[in-house]
């Protein structure tokens, strides 16, 4: 049969049909069950995080959780609880880690909803971790806006949430303005920054250039002084030639 043509029903059928995890729930499939009642199933997982690790599935074929009956959900919380509990009475387990890989952009592998509840122990290298980001409170305010919408929608919460989005879009509005603000002190802050640093070099260029200047005429001074005793100098000896001469006549006249 051609999918395109099968209604929604029998497009679920044969999803059912297909799929391992409702064949382990309806017994088609062997595995080793530790939980069974009319809605979920609790299976040990054949390749556990740690031993002990548990698969709790639903009976029903459901893909992600928003699929599943709020009656259902709450059910998968009760038994959760208690198989948790289990756990760590009769493993001695010191925690547990218990979650739900919705969607496959979440790391789900499976087309079929699962809770895991995974038996932790000290140091037992299993590394179920996420980093941590900053984030600035401009956006910090528009997520908390966007999922309180959505969360009253999906939760039949909207009355009263009109005012609450108001009074939280206009704190984001002044957020994002103290953010602005912020940025323009940090721009002209580093103008300022800029401006010292340029008026530093140029005073140490200035200050070079003096020093050149009054190292310059302190030579032309030493020239000075060197020619003006040269030219002391020189009418010295000439004066001493001339005594020499008139000597010179006044021996010969007395001969």
């Amino acid at each position: 049969m051609n999918p395109e043509n099968m209604t929604p029903e029998q497009m679920a059928a044969m999803a059912k049909q297909q799929c391992i995890f409702c064949q382990i729930a309806s017994g088609k499939v062997a595995s080793k069950k530790v939980y069974e009642d009319e809605h979920v199933v609790a299976v040990l997982d054949i390749n556990p995080a740690n031993p002990g690790h548990i698969l709790l599935i639903t009976k029903e074929h459901y893909v992600v959780m928003p699929q599943i009956p709020d009656d259902v959900v709450a059910h998968i919380g009760m038994v959760t609880k208690g198989l948790s509990h289990a756990v760590l009475r009769a493993l001695k387990a010191q925690g547990t880690t218990i979650f739900v890989a919705n969607g496959v952009t979440a790391g789900q592998r499976a087309q079929h909803f699962m809770l895991h509840i995974i038996p932790r122990m000290e140091k037992d290298g299993v590394a179920i971790d996420y980093p941590e980001h900053e984030i600035s409170d401009a956006d910090y305010k528009k997520i908390h806006t966007a999922l309180r919408a959505g969360v009253a929608k999906a939760l039949g919460q909207m009355e009263g949430l009109e005012e609450e989005t108001a009074a939280e879009e206009e704190m984001i509005e002044e957020a994002e303005e103290k953010v602005a603000e912020k940025e323009e002190e940090e721009k002209e802050s580093e103008a300022e920054e800029e401006e010292v640093e340029e008026a530093e070099e140029e005073a140490e260029d200035e200050e070079v250039s003096l020093e050149a200047m009054a190292t310059k005429p302190k030579k032309k001074k030493k020239k000075a002084k060197k020619k003006a005793k040269k030219k002391e100098e020189e009418p010295e000896e000439e004066v001493d030639e001339e005594r020499q001469k008139l000597d010179d006549v006044s021996s010969f006249l007395i001969q």
